[in-house]
């Protein structure tokens, strides 16, 4: 329980992680309470760490405080509770509604504007955007690109939206189904890239709490007969509406690495390459 006793952002955060302890190691609970401190008090991490003084915590802010430690304590993503998070250095809204941006989505950004680097007028589209994350990462390190996304979800596409308009870019919305795809396009993509759903069902009972019962089953899961079938799909399309020099990127199931790279041969893909993430 946290108190108006505390006087600091030190004892705070030493008093969050031991509160946290029961569900977190260490350094997850001292990363989420760092997370809590920053937001709940408007400060920096280097404010926190030199110990800034409390002069009254009111009781709103107490409560506040508190219902957010019992919701960790039931596994909900921090981001969740807070509404927000940092992707690629950038803020995004998240809610029940998004896949929460992960780190290895952001090496995916990365390497996509690393290897089209010389491509001022990028033409890009996304497919199964979510929060957006990736569409308008690229956009704001690519002022002039063109850029689309295509999501089957209405929530978040308006999730998507709001994000857009929090980071002052324009993305193409196009709400559509991966498995099924409506969408016309009147000129060929340097760039395709999904980040579709991968996990097969028989999967669901090595996945962690905080990932089964709060993010989308409609963003996450396939069913085992045929794990690659959102692959399939847009390989296809990218066989339509790809240039002949583009490049079609995905993050994938670690499971499935192999069977990714001869799907992609097998639709006439050259120069394939498969990469291991940070983790």
């Amino acid at each position: 329980m946290i108190t108006s006793a505390i006087k600091g952002s030190v004892e705070l955060l030493k008093v969050l992680k031991q509160a946290l302890s029961p569900v977190y190691d260490t350094r997850e609970a001292e990363s989420i309470s760092v997370l809590v401190i920053e937001y709940f008090f408007e400060m920096s991490k280097t404010q926190i760490l030199m110990d800034a003084p409390f002069v009254e915590l009111e009781d709103e802010l107490l409560d506040n405080l508190n219902e957010c430690v019992t919701r960790l304590l039931k596994s909900e993503p921090i981001q969740h509770i807070l509404g927000e998070t940092e992707f690629y250095g950038l803020p995004f809204y998240v809610n029940p509604d998004v896949l929460i941006p992960r780190s290895e989505t952001e090496e995916l950004v990365d390497w996509i504007l690393k290897d089209n680097e010389g491509i001022e007028n990028l033409r890009l589209l996304d497919l199964g955007t979510g929060s957006g994350c990736i569409p308008i990462a690229i956009k704001k390190a690519k002022k002039n690109a063109d850029i689309g996304a295509i999501e089957l979800s209405h929530n978040a596409l308006d999730v998507a939206k709001d994000n857009a308009d929090l980071n002052e870019v324009k993305i193409y919305w196009i709400q559509d189904n991966i498995l099924d795809f409506g969408y016309n396009v009147d000129k060929a993509f340097d760039v395709m890239v999904s980040n579709p759903p991968y996990i097969t069902l028989s999967e669901k009972g090595e996945m962690n709490k905080n990932v089964l019962d709060f993010d989308p089953d409609l963003a996450l899961f396939v069913n085992n007969e045929d794990p690659l079938l959102f692959y399939k799909c847009i390989a296809d399309y990218a066989n339509l509406y790809l240039k002949v020099e583009g490049a079609l990127y995905f993050e994938i199931n670690e499971n499935f690495g192999k069977e990714m790279v001869a799907m992609l041969e097998e639709k006439n893909f050259k120069g394939i390459t498969l990469r291991q993430d940070l983790n």
